[in-house]
């Protein structure tokens, strides 16, 4: 009746990555170049906009074969942590490390397809405006929460 965990997990990757990259092609193809606002007073501004960001978290600039191998050796960490989770029987673990991995991937098909990761969220409250991201970079950052939570529950000396 019901499927194998493992089996749901691949489901949740690929629910992830189609659903990121379906927000992508949409915004690409369907939003003004101009963006449209969400949003529109005076303290808070929430925007859709597009912009192909080449560069990695935050804005930071790396030599494009860096990155590639940056992202490569992160991709590789992530699925080898979370093959150990299953291994363990670990889904509060492992169910995070699928979503971040996921998420990056998607990210990663955005830098092979369109040169950058397709950004399009811009929020700005109180005249601060903070980097433009997407679906993708809000899973891979909930995921980290997550995993921090799970290891902070954790009892310190396990007998």
């Amino acid at each position: 009746m019901f499927k194998n965990p493992k089996i749901l997990l691949f489901d949740l990757a690929v629910l992830v990555v189609l659903i990121d990259q379906f927000i992508k092609y949409f915004v690409i193809e369907k939003i003004p170049t101009t963006g449209i606002f969400l949003v529109n007073q005076t303290w808070l501004q929430l925007k859709i906009e597009l912009l192909y960001n080449p560069y990695i978290a935050f804005g930071i600039k790396l030599n494009l074969w860096l990155v590639y191998i940056f992202i490569i050796i992160l991709l590789s960490v992530l699925m080898i942590l979370f093959f150990q989770a299953i291994k363990k029987n670990l889904l509060l673990q492992a169910i995070p490390l699928l979503v971040i991995t996921s998420a990056a991937f998607s990210n990663l098909i955005d830098r092979v397809v369109h040169g950058g990761v397709v950004d399009y969220l811009s929020i700005s409250v109180l005249n601060y405006n903070w980097p433009l991201f997407n679906l993708a970079d809000t899973l891979i950052v909930l995921g980290a929460i997550a995993l921090i939570i799970n290891e902070t529950r954790k009892p310190i000396c396990e007998n």
